[in-house]
């Protein structure tokens, strides 16, 4: 009997802290290539920040290496709900951003679109000197 209530116990725990509600896909993970738009040359370091629109303080930001790829692993709607949790209405977007370079910023599935299905590489603009 006590491994019975210990058993409910832990299944209402479960439920009451949303880990047994069903995590979705939604935004696939990619790896492309981010280059300078004149010269074609990687860009070693640049990011890609990937965010729920509904809750951009919680993103998945990784670097490129040294021949400007950016690997970003599939994240679900757990991964962007931690450590705030906001729920994930599943709008998605991407930024990709270099130092000196306007940031190129967009929504998921335009991204997946125009550069992931595509297979093109992400170009950033050198960003204008101030003034």
């Amino acid at each position: 009997m006590h491994k019975f209530a210990s058993a409910c116990f832990l299944a209402a725990l479960l439920v009451l802290c949303g880990c047994t509600s069903p995590s979705k896909v939604i935004a696939p993970g990619f790896d492309v290539a981010v280059i300078d738009a004149m010269t074609k040359q990687p860009i070693a370091g640049a990011s890609a920040t990937v965010y729920a629109d509904n809750n951009p303080d919680n993103a998945d930001r990784e670097l490129a290496d040294a021949n400007g790829r950016v690997r970003v692993a599939a994240l679900d709607s757990r991964t962007l709900c931690l450590p705030h949790c906001r729920p994930v209405d599943g709008r998605v977007s991407v930024r990709f951003g270099a130092q000196g370079y306007s940031a190129v910023v967009m929504p998921m599935p335009d991204f997946e679109e125009t550069y992931v299905r595509a297979n093109r590489p992400v170009e950033l603009q050198h960003a204008p000197a101030p003034q």
